[in-house]
């Protein structure tokens, strides 16, 4: 074979795995952004601000300490509300007798 035609061929053999080359960068890029792009979401929604928006509440003493039942705090006590809205101030009433 004459040695520019097998040069051709190279050049031809080079150009098409340099293009499948380039398009399987570009898949692995869009997956890798679609993956991203999930995960960012995903990360979003588990936010303390997105879980105020869907109506939940922060409630704290005033030393800081989050009030996870009503036996952390003792009746009378001065709490900070934090809602998707903003902050409040609440007192705790005195502790309800035990259910039977």
């Amino acid at each position: 074979m004459h040695p520019g035609r097998q040069l051709d061929m190279q050049k031809q053999r080079l150009d098409e795995r340099s293009r499948r080359l380039n398009a399987a960068i570009a898949r692995r890029v869009e997956r890798a952004t679609d993956l991203h792009s999930a995960l960012v979401q995903q990360l979003e929604s588990l936010s303390p601000q997105r879980v105020l928006e869907r109506g939940y509440s922060i409630v704290q003493r005033s030393d800081g300490v989050v009030v996870r039942g009503p036996h952390d705090a003792t009746a009378g006590a001065q709490l900070k509300v934090r809602a998707a809205a903003g902050e409040y101030s609440v007192q705790k009433l005195g502790d309800a007798p035990p259910a039977n």
